[in-house]
C-alpha cells in the first residue's frame, strides 16, 4: 500500500503542477495576447494617422498644382490680351494722320538726338518728306518710326515701331513672368 499512496501523492502534486502551469499558461498567453492586441492596436492608429497625413500631403499637392495652373492660364490670358492690344496701338500707331505722324517722328528724332549725333534717319517711304532739319532721309522697310544713326554709320538706334513695341512687350512678358512665380 505504501506505493498506491506515493503513486497517489505524485500524481495529486502532478495534477496540481499541471493545473498551476496551466493556470501560469494562461495568464502569460492572455497577456501575449492583450500586448499583441495593443500592438495592432497602436500600428493601426499609426497606419490611420500616417494615411491621413498621405491623403493631406496630397491633398495639399493637388491644390497647388490646380492653382499654380490657374496662375499660368490667368498669366497666358494677360500675355495674349496684351499681345492683341500690342497690335492695335500698331494698327493706330501706323493709321495716324499725317500731321500726328510728324509729331510722332519729330519725338522720336529728339530722343535719338539725345543718344547719338543723327545723321542719317531712315523712314518709311510715306513719311519721307515728314522729316525736316539737316539731316540726310533715307527709306527703309518699316512700319512706321524711324531709324537713326552716326554719320559714319557705326553707331545707330532703332526706334522703329515694331522695335519700340517689341521691347514694350519684352518688358511686359518679364514682369508676367515675376506674377506667375510669386
Amino acid at each position: 500500500m505504501g506505493l498506491e499512496i506515493i503513486e497517489q501523492d505524485l500524481r495529486v502534486e502532478a495534477e496540481s503542477r499541471a493545473a498551476q502551469l496551466r493556470h501560469q499558461a494562461g495568464k502569460q498567453a492572455e497577456e501575449i495576447l492583450s500586448r499583441v492586441k495593443e500592438d495592432v492596436r497602436q500600428y493601426q492608429k499609426e497606419r490611420q494617422q500616417h494615411t491621413t497625413e498621405m491623403l493631406e500631403l496630397q491633398e495639399r499637392k493637388i491644390l497647388a498644382a490646380a492653382e499654380f495652373e490657374a496662375q499660368r492660364q490667368i498669366q497666358q490670358k494677360r500675355t495674349v490680351l496684351f499681345d492683341q492690344l500690342l497690335q492695335q496701338v500698331r494698327k493706330k500707331i501706323v493709321s495716324l494722320d499725317e500731321m500726328k505722324r510728324k509729331v510722332f517722328l519729330s519725338k522720336l528724332l529728339e530722343r535719338a538726338s539725345r543718344e547719338l549725333e543723327v545723321a542719317t534717319v531712315f523712314v518709311n517711304q510715306r513719311d519721307l518728306r515728314l522729316i525736316g532739319g539737316n539731316t540726310t532721309v533715307k527709306t527703309t522697310e518699316i512700319e512706321g518710326g524711324l531709324l537713326a544713326e552716326t554719320k559714319d554709320g557705326r553707331i545707330s538706334v532703332n526706334l522703329s515701331v515694331e522695335e519700340l513695341l517689341d521691347m514694350l512687350r519684352t518688358e511686359y512678358i518679364v514682369e508676367i513672368g515675376k506674377g506667375l512665380f510669386l
